[in-house]
């Protein structure tokens, strides 16, 4: 599949919007706090709100892009060649990133204690209201998340609350290929039971300690149904695509519909049913850039922000006016510049850590 630009654009800016709420959330006051509540503060912090629905946006972009390129290289190779393929780019993939943000976050979380001693986000249960984040800097938090349990046996690392999802892509990973295969030919039966018997297991598991996570599979569904849909909508469909999306997605946000991931994962499909195949050209740089550093920048930015807000700060939030917006701003520049420095000593290897792998774990008989 080739890279869609527009695609790109929205991974990016979905990345750059969780982190801006997250900037936004720790920096300034709650929209009900502020005491000045005009046009552009409105604005700001009803743009800055969309944290939540970008991460199942992101779910339903990896469902469209994962799964496509499992179907599309299925019948390439050999069942056995294509499933280790399959494992070793997804785990390079995840791991690559995941690692230096584990050891990231354990390092500002120390160098955060260390420095301010008073009571803090790293010592007071839900001191943020709005980003339950678990203090659990333990051995078993840290290589429960780095197995991707989190949420299901450990809570998430430290002050990385959006660790949560890492683990909903890796069991998604996981379960995709299990019915897949259910519908294909050349697997056995007594293979399809055996893929299906694990399928309702890991599914029933999942279920029992976290149910969004499986409806967020639903949405990740979702993305690949796309995938398989191959005809373009004409431009009077793609505008009520494009309607019916920013309807949805606005009165999630103001909680007007439940706050459901399957409601939320319906509008970011036909978001991406309705501009997948348009070209942005102008864009093109911006969308790539962005695109390439979100995954790095969605694991390390809040580790970041809490450690400045903690120790530099000192625990003080600025006013939400144009002073208030302009820092949060700024800040996010900073922290999309330092993402670009963990992304080129980590993410941009990624292929190359593929390679080794496969180099010394897949030889050939």
């Amino acid at each position: 599949m080739k890279r869609s630009g527009t695609l790109d654009l929205v991974r990016g800016l979905a990345a750059v919007l969780v982190m801006l709420g997250h900037l936004r959330g720790v920096l300034l006051p709650t929209f009900q706090e502020l005491v000045h509540k005009g046009i552009l503060e409105r604005l700001f912090y009803f743009i800055t709100g969309f944290g939540h629905q970008c991460v199942i946006v992101f779910f339903a972009l990896s469902g469209y892009f994962v799964g496509a390129a499992y179907h599309r290289k299925f019948n390439e190779e050999p069942i056995d060649d294509h499933t280790k393929e399959y494992v070793l780019n997804r785990m390079s993939r995840l791991w690559t990133v995941l690692i230096p943000a584990l050891l990231f976050t354990a390092l500002m979380d120390w160098l955060g204690q260390t420095l301010y001693s008073g009571a803090s986000v790293y010592n007071v249960n839900n001191y943020f209201e709005f980003l339950p984040l678990s203090n659990d800097r333990s051995i078993a938090a840290f290589f429960g998340n780095l197995i991707f349990l989190q949420t299901l046996v450990v809570p998430t690392f430290g002050t990385n609350g959006p660790l949560w999802s890492l683990a909903n892509e890796f069991w998604y990973y996981l379960m995709f290929p299990a019915l897949y295969l259910l519908f294909v030919k050349k697997v056995a039966l007594a293979t399809k039971m055996s893929l299906a018997l694990a399928a309702a297991i890991i599914l029933y598991w999942i279920g029992h300690y976290n149910e969004e996570m499986v409806e967020g599979f639903l949405v990740w569904l979702m993305g690949f149904g796309v995938y398989t849909i191959a005809k373009k909508p004409g431009i009077i469909l793609r505008m009520v695509y494009l309607l019916f999306f920013g309807i949805l997605f606005g009165l999630s946000r103001v909680m007007v519909i439940p706050h459901s991931m399957l409601i939320v994962g319906l509008a970011a499909n036909l978001l991406i049913l309705s501009i997948r195949d348009l070209k942005l050209k102008r864009f093109d740089r911006i969308a790539d850039f962005l695109a390439r550093i979100s995954y790095t920048l969605y694991l390390v930015h809040l580790p970041l922000i809490i450690f400045v807000y903690t120790t530099l700060l000192r625990n003080i939030r600025f006013d939400g006016n144009l002073v208030g917006m302009l820092f949060v701003v700024i800040a996010a520049l900073t922290l999309i510049a330092f993402s670009y420095v963990m992304y080129w000593l980590f993410e941009r290897r990624t292929d190359n850590v593929r390679a080794f792998v496969s180099r010394y774990l897949f030889k050939r008989s």
